[in-house]
């Protein structure tokens, strides 16, 4: 999109068609970003809220996503304040032992399901 307004400076006038598709590539190419981003936040909540996943290294992710959501203003402040909040509260809830092992098999189960002994 800056290729097409730089285009547009330097000559004057700029072709309606290039203008068009330089701005339908710049949206293009920021919704596949904001589909990311909502696809992350939809498996961090779940991780966060449903299965209560408290590793110290989601801890630390967490709080570098309030920070970051903190300049997305309005929504993104008020998500990002809510954020930092409920995972301050719980800061003593992440990187205990039980929850860094939180995919880990049972250490009581045998590591081969279909070995008898």
């Amino acid at each position: 999109m800056c290729r097409t307004f730089n285009t547009l400076a330097i000559s004057g006038a700029a072709d309606t068609e290039e203008l068009a598709s330089g701005i339908h590539t710049s949206q293009g190419i920021a919704l596949l970003v904001y589909a990311f981003f909502v696809l992350g936040a939809i498996f961090a909540g779940l991780a966060l809220f449903k299965y209560r996943y408290r590793a110290l290294w989601f801890h630390r992710v967490l709080v570098t996503a309030g920070i970051l959501m903190l300049f997305l203003f309005p929504v993104g402040t008020v998500l990002g304040v809510l954020l930092l909040i409920y995972v301050g509260n719980r800061r003593g809830e992440f990187g205990s032992a039980q929850n860094e092992n939180f995919l880990a098999p049972n250490s009581n189960e045998s590591s081969h399901p279909h070995q008898t002994n």
